[in-house]
């Protein structure tokens, strides 16, 4: 699909050559037989745009695509600039590879020694000293509380972050306010591609499943492949690609690494990784793993990296510790490391990145807990309690505004000698009206149950 996808590309920007005064994209569909199919050649003009193959203005009331002159490397200041203060002296010495052109650079087949050689627990990609620096700065509770606790704790804007950055790194042209506005309030920013806003709101998806799920969830197949499908829904020209191995070769706009084709292999790579994955018991050193080898071996047919940035976070989410949301990573410093892992399997790149952006992360959460206050340990004490009601007033189909609730309530705090009911009763009753609103808990109630319960109030 890829080749079809680089074809079309090609196409556009060879048609701007020849066109230095501008096309209007009515043109470019008319004379590249686009007729029909106007979201895909939206996509592929913001796509051009993105990598800075096309440029664009708008004259008068109409968009115009005009070409740039050809540049297939990034000079040695680019990659400075991009890196800013990120990459190391001996990363800046990696990525001197990319200031030879893509044309030059040799084939870069996948390596597959690069996963095979990793024993997990053994092999580090995060030195003890790393590790232990980034705990200082992700730590947040010195006490074993539930899983997923702190993520609660910040998703508002944990949401907003992460969904915001994660899609900013594949060219999406949401700004952080549009963002909140999509997540928080349903509104779609004007003019914009469905794509983006698409985008969004698959990663508020994504994100809530692993919060949700935070005490339960696994790196194992099934959860990345759900996490792929939730990433990638409606943006994959075949929506069966979703969730699943992909069936078709693919290629690397812009690097030379040529991902495994051999689609039979590919599933027992898949499944190694995340065995090895899975073996890992530090969170940090999990974590990276996870950054670096699942766009490595580009399992899927796209969304790959996106599926990447979200899986990374579930063994700090698990452990309580601030999640990663890339806070302020420069677009061109991310595609650099990734290049030296495609090309060179050179890590050190991205574990800039990696350091670089979790302490961003980390930075930005401790002000957003000092805003929030300390966590309420009376909710903690109570939560599988305030669950158990919960579950109670869907199944007994309770409305919410009725008495009968609230003397449900009050009967169960007698029952279990529940200290301060009415500051039960209210959180309860709060939990109550987020899920009327639609908003999951992860309940175990069957759909069917939640369905009537919801329904009940739209009567």
């Amino acid at each position: 699909m890829r080749k079809n996808v680089e074809s079309q590309l090609s196409e556009i920007e060879l048609l701007l050559s020849l066109h230095p005064e501008g096309c209007s994209r009515l043109q470019i569909s008319e004379k590249l037989d686009f007729a029909g199919r106007e979201r895909t050649l939206q996509r592929r003009l913001s796509e051009l745009v993105s990598d800075e193959r096309i440029t664009r203005n708008r004259l008068k009331n109409t968009m115009i695509y005009f070409p740039v002159p050809k540049r297939d490397k990034p000079r040695t200041s680019e990659i400075n600039r991009s890196g800013n203060e990120i990459f190391s002296q001996e990363s800046r010495e990696i990525l001197k590879f990319l200031e030879t052109s893509v044309l030059q650079r040799d084939i870069a087949f996948y390596n597959p020694q690069f996963l095979g050689n990793y024993k997990p627990n053994v092999s580090e990609y995060v030195s003890m000293d790393l590790r232990k620096k980034l705990l200082r700065h992700g730590i947040r509770f010195d006490d074993d509380i539930t899983a997923g606790t702190y993520a609660k704790q910040i998703s508002q804007r944990l949401l907003i972050d992460l969904s915001y950055n994660s899609s900013r790194l594949e060219g999406n042209t949401y700004t952080q306010l549009e963002t909140e506005q999509l997540i928080h309030r349903g509104i779609a920013a004007k003019g914009k591609l469905n794509r983006d806003t698409i985008m969004i709101l698959n990663h508020k998806d994504a994100i809530r499943m692993i919060i949700d799920a935070a005490r339960d969830i696994e790196i194992n197949s099934d959860t990345i492949t759900d996490l792929h499908a939730i990433l990638s829904e409606d943006l994959l020209q075949d929506p069966t690609e979703g969730g699943t191995i992909r069936k078709i070769p693919i290629a690397i706009s812009g690097s030379t690494y040529l991902p495994i084709d051999d689609l039979k292999a590919l599933s027992a790579f898949f499944n190694l990784l995340l065995k090895k994955a899975q073996e890992i018991t530090d969170p940090f050193e999990q974590c990276f793993f996870l950054l670096v080898q699942v766009p490595y071996l580009l399992a899927f047919a796209d969304v790959n990296k996106g599926t990447s940035r979200i899986s990374c976070n579930i063994p700090l989410i698990k452990r309580n510790l601030c999640p990663l949301s890339f806070v302020g990573v420069p677009q061109k410093a991310y595609a650099f490391a990734i290049f030296a892992v495609y090309e060179r399997n050179e890590i050190q790149p991205m574990l800039d990145v990696f350091e670089w952006a979790y302490v961003k992360s980390c930075l930005r959460y401790d002000v957003v807990r000092n805003s929030l206050g300390s966590i309420d340990s009376y909710r903690i004490k109570y939560r599988r309690e305030r669950k158990e009601i919960t579950i109670r007033i869907i199944v007994e189909k309770l409305h919410l505004d009725s008495s009968a609730v609230v003397q449900r309530i009050e009967k169960f705090c007698k029952e279990r000698e529940i200290v301060d009911p009415d500051k039960f009763k209210l959180l309860v009753l709060d939990e109550l009206a987020h899920i009327r609103n639609g908003y999951k808990l992860g309940l175990r109630v069957s759909k069917s149950q939640m369905r009537d319960w919801i329904k009940l109030h739209s009567d």
